[in-house]
């Protein structure tokens, strides 16, 4: 049987090969299962990897990691994949495998795939709940939502923070996420933003204060301007959906979704001031000489005002 795991959601392929390479292997020699690293092999070792037969595992499971990494490699797959018997399992693992070639119709038709794509809102929300009763940790619905927002969403990270939350050996809530967990540079810009035009001018300060300490400010006005942009499309957008936004502007679906209720607070005109400020901003910084945090506050007290 021949495999393919791809997708976008590298943690979701890792956790699916992984799962697979235990289960094949329970009971069997250390030889049953090989291990092989696409970026160094070559086309002339897969007669042997795919075929070769072993007196001491007569069930084999060659995991193939990174098989696309070399177009020789992934091309001549397609000589021998046919030719595999029924010993035999192949686990490719290629994210982001090209659709186009002739070895990826090869698998659509004659192989398992097993799609991994991101996961966002409700299901990633009970996922994180998922894995932190699997620590012992109960975690309110809207604890596990804010605890994604405020480290950006990606599955290995969350997987440690919530490892981290539950050493602490106390009830989670926002205020220990924030004492404990380091904060992702976009959801920080979000933050900020957000705080602004709610015009919680204390908040900035505090927001501020935190970002200023650990955040290099060219990248952090870098990602504060792309969520102002993403505010001008959805406002311009009329009425079109979430999805519709994310195809025509190219802009992820899950920023869509996010930015949407600010943007819904304001106003075309406002949501063009907002980037007539950060553009001041960005040409100040490149040209005036001041501390870029000075400057990057002054927008957003701007903002906030």
């Amino acid at each position: 049987m021949v495999e393919l795991l791809t997708g976008e959601n590298n943690y979701d392929i890792r956790a699916r090969r992984s799962r697979k390479i235990v289960e094949f292997g329970r009971g069997k020699s250390s030889e049953a299962v090989s291990i092989v690293d696409g970026t160094a092999v070559t086309a002339d070792e897969l007669p042997q990897l795919l075929l070769g037969v072993s007196l001491f595992a007569p069930e084999r499971l060659v995991v193939l990691d990174d098989a696309n990494s070399q177009k020789p490699v992934w091309e001549k797959l397609l000589d021998f994949l046919p030719q595999v018997g029924e010993g035999t399992d192949v686990l490719l693992v290629t994210p982001g495998a090209d659709k186009r070639t002739k070895t990826y119709k090869w698998l659509q038709k004659n192989a398992m795939i097993q799609q991994s794509p991101y996961i966002q809102g409700l299901p990633l929300e009970r996922w994180v709940q998922a894995e932190a009763a699997e620590v012992g940790v109960e975690l309110a619905p809207r604890i596990a939502k804010y605890i994604i927002e405020y480290t950006g969403g990606d599955q290995w990270q969350l997987k440690n923070d919530i490892t981290k939350l539950s050493l602490s050996g106390q009830a989670i809530t926002v205020e220990l996420v924030r004492e404990l967990l380091i904060p992702n540079t976009t959801s920080s810009a979000f933050d900020l933003l957000d705080a602004a035009l709610h015009r919680r001018k204390q908040r900035v300060n505090e927001l501020l204060a935190g970002v200023r300490a650990h955040e290099d400010p060219y990248l952090f006005l870098g990602l504060l301007s792309s969520q102002i942009f993403a505010i001008l499309v959805i406002a311009t957008a009329g009425v079109r959906s979430a999805h519709t936004i994310a195809q025509e502007s190219g802009l992820h679906p899950y920023v869509i979704e996010k930015m949407q209720p600010l943007a819904r607070r304001l106003s075309l005109a406002q949501s063009k001031h907002l980037a007539e400020v950060v553009a001041t901003t960005d040409m100040q910084i490149k040209t005036s000489g001041q501390d870029p945090w000075v400057l990057i506050t002054a927008a957003l007290k701007n903002i906030a005002a």
